[in-house]
């Protein structure tokens, strides 16, 4: 599995925990001076690895902080396998969009990470997808 924007790492740490079969690759645009595993840096649009390197690629929490989501998405649906797991904000009301970035500063501020924009999807402030080597997405969740 390929953890693409990791930040400090921990959900990969803790995916390890839980499963120690599943081993987790991890990247950041931002290399983090405390991580709770190593985190390889990269540029944020091109992934560095090869194509269908990783059986899947997950992103949390990471679409609303690049201003080329497609391009992203595309080099994560080449490096994975078989399946692409996204979980990130989204906004549908001006007081969401307030509230995301209130969340954003506090969580990321501190690391020199801000929100570029975000997805207007759906109600709520979060979604899950899980794209598809047929690059179909199915809803698995949302709040």
């Amino acid at each position: 599995m390929l953890d693409v924007g990791c930040g400090d790492g921990l959900l990969a740490r803790e995916i390890k925990l839980r499963r120690p079969d599943v081993e987790v690759a991890r990247i950041d645009v931002l290399v983090r001076s405390y991580t709770h595993v190593v985190v390889g840096l990269f540029d944020g649009r091109s992934i560095p690895h090869g194509g269908g390197a990783f059986e899947s690629v997950m992103m949390v929490d990471v679409l609303l902080h690049t201003d080329d989501r497609l391009t992203l998405l595309r080099e994560a649906m080449r490096v994975a396998r078989r399946v692409v797991i996204l979980k990130d904000h989204t906004m549908d009301t001006p007081l969401s969009g307030a509230i995301l970035r209130l969340m954003d500063d506090v969580g990321n501020e501190r690391h020199g990470v801000r929100v570029v924009s975000s997805l207007i999807f759906g109600r709520g402030l979060h979604f899950v997808a899980r794209l598809t080597r047929r690059a179909s997405v199915r809803m698995v969740g949302g709040a």
